[in-house]
């Protein structure tokens, strides 16, 4: 008589064929917590087939920003793993790379200060020259990072991904304003034209206190003067610019700000050159008042909604920056 057969040996069996046939059949899900975005600025000449792209790298996702006919630049989102968008990156760009780097980050990661976090990245690099711009791109808060390289630059950008995405809780402290290419010819001019043109006709409106962002006359500037925060104090970042962001839309925001005494000289910089990269970035006028209240001095922001969270947020991550620089 045969022996028997055991029936768990023929259900680990079943169970094995099943799970091979469910492999093949299909993947299991990726993690998207191991995630990464890249923004690429590209000339808009640059040509690459964008389902071959994905198909060879296997990146969760592959955009193409081409906002004008008329533009010479255009942008590319690329999502995945921080190996396959690399990868992608290379295909597309070659060995010279762009990267668009939200302002929040830069500040964040040091890239603009001592520059720790850049030349770490160099020396782990020594064949590839990366480089910060000094300034951000017109109408946006985004700077490029460049990355170049006579070899291959996919391991400097894969470094350059993970560091940053330490960073990308940055992102929710104030609106990322992307960079938009724009044509460079035409009623619109050279880019940089634009933007000192927006700037100077927004602060012309302040001045003037008679219009809106949107032209309508007869409008006064809609001030929180009555209403102003300490800027240092627990939760004051975060109070100001929620503050900013409920003013009526469309609106010119005049923002009063407590700022401590002996910080204003942060703010300020060496022959006001900080004060002036903030008025820069931000695109907000910035007053600061000479009269001293309880040990702090009260500042002035006015601009728009998205330029006054702008300001608030370069103020106060320059003071932080010094109070840490001078705890150590």
């Amino acid at each position: 008589m045969p022996p028997k057969r055991k029936a768990g040996n023929s259900r680990g069996r079943g169970n094995k064929k099943a799970a091979v046939s469910r492999s093949k059949d299909q993947a299991l899900p990726e993690d998207a917590s191991k995630h990464v975005d890249a923004r690429v600025l590209l000339p808009a000449s640059v040509e690459y087939d964008t389902e071959e792209v994905k198909k060879a790298t296997e990146v969760t996702e592959l955009s193409d920003e081409q906002p004008s006919d008329m533009a010479c630049e255009r942008v590319v989102n690329i999502t995945g793993t921080a190996d396959r968008v690399s990868r992608a990156i290379g295909h597309i760009a070659g060995t010279r790379v762009q990267l668009l780097l939200s302002e929040a980050i830069v500040i964040d990661a040091r890239l603009n200060e001592d520059a720790q976090t850049l030349k770490q990245i160099r020396d782990e690099c020594p064949n590839v020259r990366i480089d910060l711009a000094g300034t951000v791109l017109p109408m946006s808060n985004e700077r490029i990072l460049g990355v170049e390289s006579t070899d291959t630059i996919e391991p400097a950008v894969v470094r350059i991904l993970t560091t940053l995405e330490q960073y990308k809780d940055s992102l929710s402290k104030f609106p990322v304003v992307k960079y938009t290419p724009r044509p460079i010819s035409g009623v619109y001019g050279h880019p940089d034209t634009f933007r000192r043109q927006f700037i100077n006709e927004q602060l012309r409106r302040v001045e003037a206190n008679d219009k809106t962002m949107d032209g309508a006359a007869d409008t006064q500037e809609f001030s929180l003067e009555s209403k102003a925060i300490s800027l240092m104090a627990p939760d004051g970042l975060q109070q100001a610019q929620r503050q900013a962001s409920e003013a009526p839309h469309g609106r010119i925001i005049g923002q009063q700000i407590y700022v401590p005494l002996e910080m204003i000289g942060s703010i300020i910089g060496k022959a006001g050159s900080k004060i002036n990269e903030i008025r820069s970035l931000s695109g907000s006028a910035i007053k600061i008042n000479e009269e001293e209240q309880n040990g702090e001095r009260m500042v002035t922001v006015t601009g728009s909604a998205e330029a006054n969270q702008m300001a608030l947020y370069l103020i106060y991550e320059k003071i932080d920056a010094d109070l840490k620089k001078d705890a150590s």
